[in-house]
């Protein structure tokens, strides 16, 4: 019983942990989204990229805010790192839903068995 109610209070922390995370990832998604949209509407050259064109890859990126105020210039490297990170955030969430989701197989199995062992007690003291 007392290993039940620990299942079910780790549980619930974990999915509180994994809504905050969520929230966070979807944050971060928007934002990749947007400088991901960004970049895809600049001009491209379809020729060998002159110096120009590899400064400008290189010059900073503006970030937004959800109310679309821009925030610092980014470097495009720290962009990448950004991205690298919230795919990395995501990866974690997707574990963490996972262990979850077992978790959550676990207790219903155990509340399963703790129904029978009761039936059967029920049972033996007739």
């Amino acid at each position: 019983m007392e290993e039940i109610s620990r299942l079910t209070q780790d549980v619930k922390s974990r999915e509180d942990a994994l809504t905050v995370m969520k929230n966070v990832v979807g944050g971060k998604e928007r934002e990749a989204a947007m400088l991901r949209s960004e970049l895809e509407n600049r001009p491209t050259a379809t020729a060998a990229p002159s110096v120009h064109a590899k400064q400008e890859q290189q010059s900073a990126c503006m970030t937004m805010n959800k109310q679309g105020e821009l925030l610092m210039p980014v470097s495009r490297s720290v962009m990448e790192a950004l991205q690298k990170e919230v795919i990395a955030v995501v990866d974690r969430v997707k574990l963490k839903d996972q262990a979850i989701d077992e978790l959550s197989v676990s207790l219903k199995k155990s509340k399963i068995n703790e129904a029978k062992l009761q039936d059967r007690i029920k049972k033996l003291k007739q």
